[in-house]
């Protein structure tokens, strides 16, 4: 009974501070617009959102083009059994072209740059001096480690969709997607305080009811969303701002949120 209320809470505090901190420190950055701290941190959030906001404008677009289309085919052929073999194939060639020469480049764009000012993001509101790794080689293999260990993640995430049990499976899902998001949005502040990627595991599986409730926002938005294409859009919209929440926390492990017996995390150290 004491673990179920502990890990209530902390899941409350996770979810807490990835909306409070948010609302924030968008509020403070605007009101101390003039620094240039907060000039640059504005400048990136508009252009992760500029960024979004064309890949989705662009889907919108061509689903009502899409439309039209489907109109004057069949003012065209009249008859529904022609209009529904001629549409089928031309709307399937013109999502493929679309998707391949468009939204494809754009996606690859987008994660590019995103990723570029992502870290700008997290690194000009980071608090403190940063600090370094004692080799390149190191700093790169620790890189490299973490998104084997993020990919790991996100083919868990996917594989709960083929869970017997439809709800059980979304749900465990969402718990990884959760957990997933909120270990995007502080390995920018790890990395800058210079902690190690066994540390940084360590700490997302002690405390692991925290971060569910972190990134369970950003999660649930994601997984409302039709499909991956509008998913990349809107995380380029939000998750400047989970960053930002991350870098503003001040959460420290304690003895209460021992967790290991409990958690779901499938990392041993």
């Amino acid at each position: 009974m004491e673990y179920l209320k502990i890990i209530i809470f902390g899941f409350i505090d996770g979810l807490y501070d990835s909306i409070f901190f948010g609302i924030y420190v968008i509020t403070t950055v605007l009101k101390q617009h003039q620094t240039a701290q907060s000039i640059n941190v504005l400048k990136r959030i508009r252009q992760c959102c500029l960024l979004g906001g064309l890949l989705m404008f662009s889907m919108i677009v061509f689903n009502y083009t899409l439309k039209l289309l489907n109109l004057v085919v069949f003012l065209i052929f009249g008859s529904h059994e022609t209009h529904g073999k001629t549409w089928l194939w031309l709307e399937s060639i013109l999502s493929t072209l679309f998707s391949a020469l468009w939204v494809l480049p754009l996606i690859i764009l987008c994660r590019i740059l995103t990723a570029l000012w992502f870290q700008d993001i997290a690194d000009t509101s980071f608090k403190g001096r940063p600090q370094s790794f004692k080799s390149t080689s190191k700093l790169i293999a620790d890189i490299l480690f973490s998104l084997l260990i993020q990919l790991l993640f996100l083919i868990q995430a996917n594989l709960f969709y083929f869970f017997p049990i439809g709800l059980i499976g979304q749900l465990l899902s969402i718990l990884h997607t959760s957990l997933l998001y909120s270990l995007y949005s502080f390995e920018y502040k790890w990395l800058n305080m210079g902690w190690e990627l066994y540390r940084r595991l360590y700490y997302i599986e002690k405390m692991w009811p925290y971060f569910f409730g972190f990134g369970l926002p950003l999660a649930l938005v994601t997984h409302s969303l039709p499909n991956y294409y509008l998913n990349n859009a809107c995380f380029s919209f939000l998750f400047p701002l989970f960053i930002l929440s991350a870098n503003e926390t001040h959460l420290e492990p304690s003895k209460s949120l021992d967790f290991q017996q409990t958690s779901c995390c499938t990392f041993e150290h």
